[in-house]
């Protein structure tokens, strides 16, 4: 639940919406503003093509958690990430998310558990991500990542992995942090 304000009252005004950059990925948007106090100033924002994003814990029968190791292009090095990708106007959220476990790892899942929503990064971008875990997962594809993707495989770690993984800075995916978080909470409290 978020901290939604019915009234408007001090929120940063955008007095001009100055969109400076597009592709095919999103926007880039350069606002001038009025801040709260009312300075005016300008502000930037990012704003996605796509209308959501997804990211995916996998669960094995086993009780293993999936990753990918991805390289970022913004952080100039590889992370062990879950799954994660875009939606689509003509996908719901956990058909995108199959497509992505799909897609990145090759596994299947049976058992899907929404997990809501987050924004992404809300001081920059306009990005909201559904979370999901995916449990029963059985590898039955060979991975087929997109042109643009560059992931090095997929790996199993148990949770107890995952866990020191954490402490030892392995995950340093935000994202990816707060799935294995959410999940290990979830484990000790049953």
């Amino acid at each position: 639940m978020g901290t939604e304000r019915s009234d408007s009252s001090g929120i940063i005004e955008i007095l001009e919406a100055r969109q400076v950059y597009r592709n095919r990925w999103g926007m880039l948007f350069d606002d001038n503003v009025r801040f709260p106090d009312r300075t005016p100033g300008t502000y930037l924002r990012f704003v996605w093509e796509a209308p959501y994003s997804v990211a995916v814990l996998p669960v094995t029968a086993a009780g293993g958690l999936v990753f990918v190791n991805v390289f970022r292009h913004a952080s100039r090095r590889w992370h062990r990430e879950v799954p994660k990708g875009f939606g689509a106007a003509d996908l719901t959220p956990v058909q995108a998310a199959a497509g992505e476990l799909k897609e990145e790892t090759g596994f299947f899942s049976d058992a899907w558990q929404n997990w809501g929503t987050l924004w992404t990064d809300p001081g920059f971008n306009a990005g909201k991500c559904h979370l999901f875990v995916a449990r029963n997962c059985e590898k039955a594809f060979e991975p087929t990542p997109e042109y643009s993707e560059v992931i090095a495989g997929a790996e199993t770690l148990t949770p107890d992995e995952a866990a020191a993984g954490l402490g030892e800075g392995l995950f340093d995916d935000a994202l990816t942090v707060c799935l294995v978080q959410r999940f290990l909470l979830e484990r000790v409290a049953c």
